[in-house]
């Protein structure tokens, strides 16, 4: 029985987990505690992802997460007097009980919280701090706390409060201390690290990373003092002197009439909470002179993934006065489409941790083409980071990436004023050949052509229809052929050789000795015996490839997709044109993409798993939905399975959610990998005043550090 009951109700108690409140514990530790116990421990513990489990869930299962949490720790830890501190903070005191036990306790806790419902992905972290008895609640509190976030910046899961803690939150303060200091003495400054034009190889532009030389410590990691003032609600001041000095930097260049290329500078999500971003920036270049268009926004990812709408007024009022806005460490974090859907950028950085996986992943080039093809679609350029080899740099070249940067270009180096020029270091002798603004233009609008379209030569930005001509057909074994789909491609195919109609071709199809229905029947026996068959049919004196895949057949009718290209038979060579592709890679994370639309039809886009497609056998998406269930997912979870996937559910869903999105995990059914989770996210997207439905299917992973850095750093 947990010591908790024994508390009388004099004491404050938290509402939502039946915990006590910060008040309450700290009363009852002062007075009521019995004092009896000589020793024990003091746990500070933060759930980091909890804001994110938040937007993705909605506040209500957030709140069901909590009070399972505070649950478990009753039951694993029932000598614990246990207090909620903030929306994902929890105090408790352990009497009798020494720092190993209580790391078993936590694990046994974490365990636990890996079962909640969409909680296999949160990490709790904690800080152990012994205390004697009685304890003083305020400095046994802030050393596990102090020792949570020192497990927080180092990976780790618990951490008790010891010597290195200890001396780590000395030099903390020292740097929190001294930062007003180092801004006014120029100590933290500027360094510059060039951004590659991958077609030239000339520097197109720099990014602006802080870098803090300190007189006691020499060279201090950014990585250890931009996260300590996000916490400490400094890295406004950081960010906004960063960008001072550039304005500083490039305003000596333009007086010097010294060769200029724009600069990239950061913002972290606290600025938006502490100041005018917009403000601020505008009087920094008004002092100096800058014109916008040589400043670039770079904004986190982690900045942006809560979904604040706030932020898109922000990003877009930047816009509009003529800044480049871009968005950092693309792919680092879950809510990347998300955030495409919401915010307007113009850049897209696509995270290094990519580019780290590239020699050893096929599926790492799938995902980094598709974010690049993606990302022009949408009228974005995109920049690689982390570049660091030739072979990645071939990769990115091949695939159309506008702009590089990584240690293959140069490190972030000081700015050097010579009587010559303005110049930045570089690791041999000579310095970086800069893009001059007509170049400048000039490549941008090659940048725009899309190398992994089968048709570059047309504007392809936000297209929303297939181009290839399809239909579907179905052939009855006693040689009738019936339209059952056509699209608006093959409509166009069909008035190219005369045929006005959809239903015009429905009636040609069945007239008896028509040289191109014979041909077609045969064609697509031969496509039901091998799968998939094509041929060339001559309509109205133009000539064809078909090209027919099997779908499926029940009784005496089978069911074929066609796509047709001409030949060209007034043609001298006989050339193929120009086709699109029928199916686009969406970040080749998903083991299956499936499409569904308001009227309860689906048909599946992507399939790298041991499953069927079963769109090739039906279309109703009520039908496809159960026997998908039947044969894939764990009998105990099929009617939770279907319930998900009610599409007229969805939109109120995905509004009690307060997200963009709704998404279940379910066990796989499978053959040898039966019980393997599996993630399925649905997301309703308008087209054309008609809604549709993006089912995406994955299997959760273990992120790596650099995208458990960015979560943990959002808190």
């Amino acid at each position: 029985m947990s010591v908790m009951n024994q508390i009388d109700s004099s004491y404050e108690r938290d509402e939502l987990t039946g915990l006590l409140s910060m008040d309450g514990i700290i009363q009852y530790l002062q007075n009521g505690y019995s004092g009896k116990c000589k020793y024990g421990c003091m746990v500070y513990m933060s759930i980091p992802m909890f804001k994110t489990l938040n937007v993705r869930y909605g506040y209500e299962h957030g709140n069901r997460f909590l009070r399972a949490v505070a649950d478990g720790v009753l039951e694993i830890l029932p000598c614990a007097y246990a207090a909620r501190e903030s929306s994902h903070h929890f105090v408790f005191m352990i009497p009798g009980m020494e720092a190993d036990q209580v790391k078993e306790g936590l694990h046994k806790l974490q365990n636990q919280v890996n079962h909640i419902p969409r909680g296999d992905r949160i990490s709790l972290k904690a800080g152990i701090a012994h205390c004697s008895s009685p304890p003083d609640p305020f400095e046994t509190m802030d050393r596990a706390r102090q020792a949570c976030f020192y497990a927080e910046r180092h990976k780790e899961s618990f951490q008790v409060f010891d010597e290195q803690v200890s001396k780590e939150l000395r030099f903390q303060q020292y740097l929190v201390s001294n930062f007003d200091e180092a801004l006014e003495r120029g100590d933290i400054q500027p360094f510059y690290q060039p951004e590659v034009r991958v077609l030239t190889g000339e520097c197109c532009g720099y990014e602006a990373l802080a870098r803090w030389i300190d007189q006691r410590y020499g060279m201090i990691s950014p990585g250890i003092f931009i996260p300590l003032f996000e916490q400490e609600a400094l890295v406004h001041k950081l960010d906004m002197h960063i960008i001072r000095m550039v304005c500083k930097d490039l305003r000596y260049a333009i007086d010097h009439a010294w060769q200029v290329v724009p600069v990239s500078v950061n913002l972290s999500r606290v600025d938006f909470r502490m100041i005018d971003v917009i403000r601020e920036i505008e009087k920094c270049r008004e002092d100096y002179d800058i014109p916008r268009r040589l400043l670039h926004i770079e904004i986190t990812e982690s900045a942006v993934a809560e979904g604040e709408e706030f932020l898109a007024s922000i990003i877009d009022q930047f816009r509009e006065l003529g800044y480049q806005i871009w968005m950092d460490d693309f792919g680092s974090g879950y809510s990347s489409l998300n955030n495409l859907q919401m915010y307007h950028f113009d850049v897209l950085k696509i995270d290094m941790s990519f580019l780290k996986q590239l020699p050893e992943s096929p599926r790492t080039r799938i995902i980094i083409a598709s974010v690049v093809n993606m990302a022009k679609r949408l009228g974005m350029q995109t920049l690689a980071e982390g570049v660091e080899t030739k072979e990645q740099y071939e990769f990115l070249l091949e695939v159309g990436c506008e702009k590089l940067q990584g240690f293959l270009f140069g490190r972030p180096e000081r700015l050097i004023r010579t009587p010559e020029g303005c110049y930045f270091k570089k690791d041999s002798d000579g310095t970086k050949i800069m893009e001059t603004p007509a170049r400048r233009r000039y490549y941008s609008k090659i940048g725009k052509v899309n190398m992994l379209s089968p048709t570059p030569m047309e504007e392809e930005i936000l297209q929303e229809k297939n181009r290839l001509p399809i239909t579907v057909l179905e052939t009855t074994d006693t040689g009738e052929i019936h339209f059952l789909y056509g699209n608006e491609a093959y409509k166009r195919f069909l008035h190219s050789v005369k045929i006005e109609t959809l239903e015009a071709a429905q009636k040609r199809s069945n007239e008896q000795y028509l040289a191109e229905n014979t041909a077609f029947l045969r064609l697509a026996r031969r496509a039901e015996a091998a799968g998939r068959m094509q041929g060339e049919l001559l309509i109205n004196g133009v000539l064809f490839n078909t090209d027919i895949m099997f779908i499926t057949r029940e009784g005496d009718r089978a069911a074929f997709l066609t796509i047709v290209k001409e030949l060209g038979q007034r043609s001298s060579e006989k050339q193929i044109q120009g086709i699109s592709v029928a199916e686009e890679y969406l970040l080749g994370a998903y083991f299956r993409i499936d499409l569904f639309d308001e009227n309860g039809t689906v048909v599946n886009l992507y399939l790298d798993a041991d499953q069927r497609k079963l769109t090739d056998l039906d279309s109703d998406s009520v039908r496809l939905v159960r026997q998908y269930a039947e044969r894939y997912i764990c009998p105990e979870e099929s009617e939770s399975f279907c319930a998900f996937y009610d599409m007229d559910s969805i939109l109120e869903r995905v509004k009690q959610n307060g997200g963009h999105h709704v998404t279940k995990f379910f066990h796989s059914a499978i053959e040898g990998e039966r019980g393997k989770l599996q993630n399925y996210t649905i997301i309703p997207f308008k087209v054309m005043q008609r809604w549709n439905y993006l089912s995406l299917c994955q299997y959760p992973e273990i992120p790596p550090r650099e995208i458990l850095e960015e979560l943990i750093g959002m808190e």
